[in-house]
This record gives structure tokens, C-alpha cells and sequence, in this order.
């Protein structure tokens, strides 16, 4: 059931969500990491959520700032560990 709601937030997300929910937790994309973030999340969340993200990240980091992606990372297991009772 919980994969159901999260697959239809995801199928409404827009880049300016994803903009400002990193603006709030203090992570200042530029447009090219935006669209990367974007099209990562629209593409991959259930393996995010579900599956072994490890290599998804390792991709990630080479395309991302050290700083955005280290403090994406941190976000991510942040709630990850905070929801996953709930997954």
C-alpha cells in the first residue's frame, strides 16, 4: 500500500520540489545537479527505497559537488533510517 502513495508523490514531483525540499535542508543545487537529482528520483526511487542504492550513489558522486552529494547522502540515510519501519 505504502509503495502505492510513495509511486504517485513521485509521479507528481516537480523539479522545484525537488529544489526547494534541498533549499531547506541547506543544499544549493546547481541546474545541472537538479536535473541529475530529478531525473535520478523519478527514475530510481524504488531502489532507493527497496533495493541496494550503493551503485546508484557511486554514480551519483561522480556527477554531483562533494558537498551536494555528501549532504545528500546524509539527507538520505537520515530519513531513510527514520521511515524504514514504515517501507
Amino acid at each position: 500500500m505504502h509503495k502505492f502513495f510513495i509511486s504517485q508523490y513521485i509521479s507528481r514531483l516537480t523539479k522545484e520540489d525537488v529544489k526547494q525540499f534541498a533549499i531547506k535542508n541547506n543544499i544549493y543545487l546547481n541546474d545541472q545537479e537538479l536535473d541529475i537529482i530529478y531525473q535520478n528520483l523519478k527514475e530510481h526511487w524504488e531502489t532507493v527505497l527497496y533495493g541496494n542504492p550503493t551503485p546508484l550513489f557511486k554514480q551519483l558522486k561522480t556527477k554531483l559537488s562533494t558537498e551536494s552529494y555528501q549532504k545528500g547522502i546524509t539527507l538520505y540515510e537520515y530519513y531513510h533510517n527514520l521511515y524504514k519501519d514504515y517501507l
